[in-house]
């Protein structure tokens, strides 16, 4: 996949209102969740469309168990990506520096956030596997 593609991918599932769950929505955190979650930055989040367009910088592509993960970094002018949401909680409590898409089989194409240090992490203990940059 290019990173054209993905883009458009995204831009399919903007018009469906599919690309950011409530799950991920920053302005769904008066919603809390059983488990740990991510929020996309407010930012990301009002403008959609802009992160499509414009917003993306670098995408790597890897395969998990569950099937193909990507890693998006934001152009600098993006504050942060996302936040790291604990259990049961209304309130962010890290900045994350990249969005992830994943296509999955209950949500379909859809975003959400991730720490770079994290995804390094995961890469090293193989959980993560075949990282390749998509132009």
């Amino acid at each position: 996949m290019t990173k054209e593609e993905l883009k458009r991918i995204f831009l399919q599932t903007l018009e469906d209102k599919s690309l950011l769950t409530p799950k991920h929505d920053p302005n769904k955190l008066d919603i809390p969740w059983n488990k740990e979650r991510t929020v996309v930055s407010h930012q990301v989040a009002e403008n959609l469309f802009e992160f499509i367009d414009q917003g993306i910088d670098k995408v790597f592509e890897y395969q998990n168990k569950a099937g193909k993960y990507y890693e998006i970094s934001l152009k600098s002018n993006y504050d942060y990506a996302s936040s790291g949401v604990t259990a049961n909680s209304t309130e962010p409590f890290a900045g994350y520096d990249r969005i992830i898409a994943v296509n999955g089989k209950k949500q379909k194409w859809h975003i959400y956030g991730e720490d770079s240090q994290r995804i390094e992490d995961n890469f090293k203990k193989g959980i993560l596997k075949d990282r390749i940059e998509i132009l």
